[in-house]
């Protein structure tokens, strides 16, 4: 039996949203289509494993052409496998801890997951911005971040997209001459020393960049902090489901509104 990309997605969507063991997320998806009257196949458990690794996940639902965004991005670490917190904290880390790297970006005004790329935890925050913004089709007005994406790569990539960069620089930062050096990094560097670091925020409207930190808290609310599968592929595919789950949520959150004339 072969089974649509679709099919295997909708049974990886039922595993993350009720928390469901491979096994389990098979045995839930039969006893629905049961419920409907529906004699449809269902993956089994290996199956869903092998063709979970290959599923290409687009984490929004529709992209808003013509339409300008503000976006802030982070990067949070989820556990793979490894001891518990309390054993770690009693007797120390061990050999076996192992994490990966969710690096996400966010609408500001939206709450909408724009982007995401999973990496090892050795990989640099500012090594991945580039994959956030090529998955962006919109057009980006400005682009927020912390001091870990303080490099002239990173200003440029923003100054290509003819986006803000609202990033601060290092405390060590200093003015650069040289031909083709990011104007726009030089102007934070002047100003953080004219207005100090509270007054460079709030100039700049800083405290928006928390909007992708509550998005991962959001995430890890809703799902926990521990990645389950092992595959490296499948850990990916995992996260990518769970981004595309929130976003659905928030679609299906959103409030209708009613017209005056109906309302009264």
């Amino acid at each position: 039996m072969t089974y649509s990309e679709g099919a295997i997605e909708l049974c990886m969507m039922a595993r993350h949203v009720y928390s469901l063991p491979l096994r389990q997320t098979r045995g839930f998806v039969c006893s629905i289509l049961n419920l409907m009257g529906l004699e449809l196949p269902v993956p089994c458990y290996s199956t869903l494993s092998r063709r979970a690794g290959g599923l290409e996940i687009c984490i929004r639902e529709k992209i808003r052409s013509g339409e300008a965004v503000e976006i802030a991005f982070d990067s949070t670490g989820l556990k793979v496998m490894g001891e518990g917190e309390w054993k770690v904290r009693t007797h120390g880390k061990g050999q076996r801890r192992q994490w990966k790297k969710l690096h996400l970006s966010v609408d500001i005004h939206t709450q909408e997951i724009m982007s995401a790329v999973v990496t090892g935890s050795d990989t640099a925050d500012g090594e991945v911005l580039m994959d956030l913004l090529d998955q962006i089709p919109e057009k980006i007005d400005q682009g927020f971040g912390d001091g870990a994406y303080d490099s002239a790569e990173n200003f440029r990539l923003l100054a290509k997209r003819k986006a803000l960069a609202t990033i601060p620089p290092r405390e060590n930062a200093v003015l650069h001459q040289a031909p083709g050096y990011p104007m726009t990094r030089n102007l934070h560097v002047h100003e953080m020393r004219v207005y100090g670091k509270k007054g460079w925020k709030v100039r700049h409207q800083y405290h928006q960049r928390s909007k992708a930190e509550t998005a991962m808290s959001r995430l890890k609310d809703a799902f926990g902090e521990r990645i389950p599968s092992r595959k490296d592929e499948n850990q990916a595919v995992d996260l990518f489901v769970r981004l595309k789950i929130l976003n659905r949520f928030f679609e299906l959150g959103k409030p209708c509104s009613i017209p005056a004339a109906m309302g009264s």
